[in-house]
């Protein structure tokens, strides 16, 4: 068996010199380069044509008027914090509200939309609505155990 092992080792050694001989492997394929302009891209934030206005029912909370804002896929979207937003969008063809932590990728200006998230559906949407009444109440029990 020694035999047949130093034969293999041969054959392994010259056949990894006939590849030394081949043609060099493909290059890999370079990542398209984003041209650049020299303006900063900040992805995500648009200015809306469309601002609401309170309601009867207090659409803001404190009265004030809630802007909505477009992002770069054209989806509408509002703050509901400095790094949350409320988007309404579609997934496979199904519209569904997005309720999504955002954060800033190290050395841009870029806001991306985080893991911490959640997507409702039309229906779970709508029941949230209509528990709005209720979780504001629990809400408010909590503050008096304080």
């Amino acid at each position: 068996m020694a035999g047949k092992r130093a034969k293999n080792e041969e054959e392994d050694a010259s056949a990894g010199e006939d590849d030394r001989d081949a043609s060099p492997p493909p290059a890999k394929k370079a990542k398209a380069k984003k041209e650049q302009t020299g303006k900063k891209e900040v992805k995500g934030k648009k200015k809306a044509e469309l601002v609401i206005e309170p309601d009867a029912e207090g659409a803001g909370s404190g009265g004030e008027s809630i802007e909505v804002l477009t992002n770069g896929e054209g989806e509408k979207y509002i703050h509901l914090s400095r790094m949350r937003r409320a988007t309404a969008r579609t997934f496979k063809g199904v519209p569904m509200v997005d309720l999504r932590e955002f954060y800033v990728k190290k050395g841009t200006t870029e806001e991306l939309p985080g893991s911490k998230g959640i997507s409702l559906s039309e229906e779970q949407w709508t029941t949230l609505k209509a528990s709005i009444a209720t979780i504001d109440g629990l809400f408010e029990s909590l503050k008096e155990k304080k």
